[in-house]
């Protein structure tokens, strides 16, 4: 965790229901955050949550497209 930077998280509670999205610093660090999402899921599952929304996005610096390649942006959302 230490070599992620600075890493945010917009979290939404609505009973049990959940929605979060993480920003990341760079496209590595949101590479990473977004390799984990599946196993973050299916803890917060795991402990009763309704998982709605989760995804990550960079953010932090201008990136384009020529230097990133495709932006891969990964979401989850789960609706009733």
């Amino acid at each position: 965790l230490q070599h992620l930077g600075e890493v945010g998280a917009d979290l939404r509670l609505h009973g049990p229901q959940v929605r979060c999205r993480l920003r990341a610093p760079s496209l590595a660090v949101e590479q990473r955050l977004s390799a984990g999402l599946d196993a973050l899921k299916t803890r917060l599952q795991s402990g009763g949550l309704d998982v709605r929304q989760l995804e990550v996005i960079v953010t932090g610096q201008e990136i384009s497209v020529r230097e990133a390649g495709l932006l891969n942006l990964r979401h989850v959302a789960v609706e009733a």
